[in-house]
């Protein structure tokens, strides 16, 4: 814990340190705290910036992470809906600002990236447990049985709702901080960092159940059973921890199945999405309808901030009531490039993903690695980069990866935390 809150450091590189610390820290809870700390942390950096740091701006880096931004504010010069544009363009500057922040700091993210991915973690713990003590709280005030915890009240949505945040999002930081923990488990020789770290992992997992995103539930399930064992480097910790993880799997699996409503959670409701009539609405019919669009403007899309205005006028058209009232997305961010910059975003973006995967491997950070799997998963049936918290999330996390690498302690290692 004290290796966490206590560097030693300048002092710029200590405050930018402590913002990052409080950024990450604040992720979990009311965007208010995030985009305070991210002002307070700007601000900062500008005071700090010199003349000699206009070289650190010809960075391939910064141009590639911060090409997702200058793409939106493109589309924008087409789109009919300027003021829709120019609310996206305001939103998706976490795209812009994070990997300038990153590129112009002269702190050695690598030194402090486990301490802070560490207090992620920690955070993701804290978060959980405490969505797990409120809804036993709610369970003995209204004198329920102890197993209504696994039902539809408290499933997905209803477990995240305390913290104000969307249950796909909180799994998103859960499934990273599990691959994290996981991470320190297998290269800690301490036996109580190993008990630690296991309770982590732990709680971690079955917050992961709970909140029942079954997009990130895939991810998880891929980056530990398939990509988590090749980077550990003793066969026989490997074949340990990969027999244990689909056992745990297998079990987790039993349990969903046997319940009725992770069951609808986790099968039905999947299910739904994937048939193919207009009266259900699932996922499917809505792609058929929103890919006529994009057939029609196949090259460069309709612009930043024209999704919601043509997604409704279409809904309408096709009789997707549902859809229509709620002002539906569309629901994948490949999709959603499609629709507003054409081939053209969708390239760019797919580009911008490559590379991070591409940096993951040429340095061998399985965390990194893991925030790229979780991202292009979740990217099918989700547009991430339309709320502040996928944004906030993408933006700082692919610029803490990507400007920590090449450093002297970067890469697989065994754990400083």
């Amino acid at each position: 814990m004290k290796r966490i809150f206590f560097i030693e450091d300048e002092l710029p590189n200590k405050i930018t340190y402590y913002h990052l610390l409080a950024f990450v820290i604040s992720l979990p809870f009311d965007l208010f705290y995030s985009e305070v700390i991210l002002i307070s942390l700007g601000i900062h950096t500008a005071i700090n910036f010199r003349k000699d740091d206009f070289k650190r701006l010809k960075n391939r880096n910064l141009f590639i992470l911060t090409s997702l931004y200058f793409l939106s504010l493109v589309c924008s010069l087409y789109t009919t809906n300027k003021d829709e544009a120019l609310f996206d363009l305001t939103k998706e500057l976490g795209l812009f600002i994070f990997p300038l922040i990153f590129c112009l700091t002269r702190l050695n993210i690598s030194k402090y990236k486990d301490r802070l991915l560490l207090a992620f973690a920690m955070t993701c713990v804290c978060a959980i447990l405490y969505l797990f003590i409120d809804s036993i709280r709610v369970i003995f005030y209204y004198q329920l049985p102890i197993s209504f915890l696994f039902s539809d009240s408290f499933l997905n949505q209803r477990f995240s709702e305390p913290l104000e945040i969307h249950a796909t999002y909180l799994s998103m930081y859960v499934a990273l901080s599990l691959v994290f923990l996981l991470y320190c488990f297998t290269n800690s020789a301490a036996m109580q960092k190993k008990v630690l770290t296991g309770l982590g992992c732990f709680i971690l997992l079955i917050g992961l159940l709970q909140l029942a995103s079954r997009a990130v539930f895939m991810a998880e399930s891929i980056i530990v059973i398939i990509i988590f064992p090749f980077f550990i480097s003793q066969k026989r910790i490997r074949i340990r921890f990969l027999s244990t993880s689909m056992l745990i799997l297998l079990v987790a699996l039993i349990l969903l199945l046997k319940n009725e409503s992770f069951k609808e959670r986790y099968v039905e409701d999947l299910k739904d999405d994937f048939v193919s009539n207009f009266s259900s609405e699932g996922r499917v019919i809505r792609w058929k309808t929103i890919g006529e669009l994009i057939l029609q403007r196949p090259i460069i899309g309709y612009g930043t901030g024209s999704e919601t205005k043509i997604l409704r006028a279409k809904y309408l058209e096709r009789k997707l009531y549902n859809s229509y009232n709620y002002g539906l997305n569309t629901h994948s961010e490949y999709l959603g490039y499609l629709l507003r910059a054409g081939i053209i975003g969708l390239f760019i973006f797919l580009f911008v993903i490559s590379f991070g995967f591409f940096c993951a491997l040429k340095n061998r950070d399985i965390v990194f690695l893991a925030f790229m799997t979780i991202i292009t998963i979740v990217s099918f049936s989700e547009n991430i980069l339309d709320v502040n918290k996928g944004i906030f999330f993408f933006g700082f996390f692919f610029s803490f990866f990507t400007f920590s690498e090449g450093l002297p302690d970067n890469g697989r290692r065994a754990s400083t935390v």
